[in-house]
């Protein structure tokens, strides 16, 4: 729970940052990459076991 709460307190500032920065298409395509390497990384986990 400590950690959801420490993460969340350290990734809210920068994606605040990004999304000022960042164009929206290229917003919306690192957060596709993220969420495919999660995906990706999940499924070979679960290969693993």
């Amino acid at each position: 729970m400590v950690g959801l709460i420490v993460g969340g307190a350290l990734a809210a500032p920068l994606a605040g940052w990004l999304s000022r920065v960042l164009p929206l298409s290229e917003l919306m395509t690192l957060v596709a990459f993220i969420l495919a390497g999660m995906s990706i990384y999940n499924f070979a986990r679960l290969g693993a076991a």
